[in-house]
């Protein structure tokens, strides 16, 4: 037979809760696939409950302060622990024939030589670009990628339709959101290019996308630092596709395998339990089922 338990997790005054005994049974289940936790509320951005949009970051030619007191320092849990991460592998038949994929299709690297590649509607014939292999219509959503020691890539998202054959231009009006590295200069895509004030150089950066709200932000994934997050918009029902660009050969961008599902359960709730104990504010409110 079947067995479902739930459990909520509420803010200081509220209800009581058996946390400890929560994450035991969260760890018991752990590695079997038995669990899937669903985040129904949560305080780090809506004290209030329901559902928030990121705050709204400003910027201008002068650059940006990615660590600015605008934003929380809990900013890439808060946001992205309701989700979990995608497990992101690149299509073959989109890559220019000027980047290298991997064999197992998590990384890209620039080419001096063309690779001799069957055409199609699909693969980008201009800019050296590259999408997933799976897109979203609803959801949020997040990956991560590993930056190498280039100084010309980007990564974000795409529109399916997106311009594939002859030139374009990286910007939100023609269907992509990205940030990037042009020489020495981190810019993110938008209309004009807004360049970002980055303390430290990101090793690893997570994109994170809320279809339903239409934001797209990205974090340094080491530090928990957001780095930039685009104005919403709207996707009207299209496809969405994780994209990356390579422009030279020093360039290399590695879809990061980001821990399993039962892992981030635990830290998730590893976190939660040490804010209780410490008397910080609480997190989220969570409900688990086992089945």
């Amino acid at each position: 037979g079947e067995e479902s338990e739930e459990a909520n997790i509420t803010s200081k005054g509220g209800s009581s809760w058996d946390t400890k005994g929560l994450m035991l049974e969260i760890r018991h289940c752990r590695g079997r696939g038995a669990v899937s936790i669903f985040f129904t509320s949560y305080n780090l951005l809506c004290p209030s409950g329901g559902t928030s949009p990121l705050p709204r970051k400003r910027w201008g030619q002068e650059g940006i302060d990615s660590d600015s007191e605008a934003w929380p320092s809990q900013s890439l849990h808060s946001v992205t622990d309701m989700s979990l991460p995608e497990d992101v592998t690149l299509d073959p038949d989109t890559a220019h024939p000027l980047l290298q994929l991997s064999e197992d299709c998590k990384s890209v690297k620039g080419l001096f030589t063309r690779l001799d590649l069957l055409d199609n509607p699909k693969r980008f014939e201009y800019e050296r670009c590259v999408l997933g292999c799976v897109g979203f219509t609803s959801g949020r959503h997040y990956w991560e990628v590993e930056v190498g020691c280039g100084r010309s890539w980007a990564m974000g998202i795409a529109r399916e339709s997106v311009r594939r054959k002859g030139e374009m231009i990286f910007k939100t009006e023609e269907g992509i959101w990205a940030v990037g590295l042009w020489g020495n200069q981190y810019q993110a895509v938008t209309s004009p290019r807004s360049p970002l004030a980055l303390n430290q150089v990101p090793k690893r950066i997570r994109v994170f996308l809320d279809y339903e709200l239409g934001q797209v932000a990205f974090f340094d994934a080491d530090r928990g630092v957001l780095i930039f997050t685009f104005p919403p918009a709207s996707f009207a029902g299209e496809r969405i596709f994780p994209w990356l660009w390579v422009w030279d050969t020093e360039s290399q961008l590695r879809l990061y395998c980001v821990p399993d599902a039962g892992a981030l359960c635990c830290q998730s709730m590893e976190r939660l339990y040490n804010s209780i104990l410490t008397q910080e504010e609480p997190a989220v409110v969570m409900n688990y089922k086992r089945e």
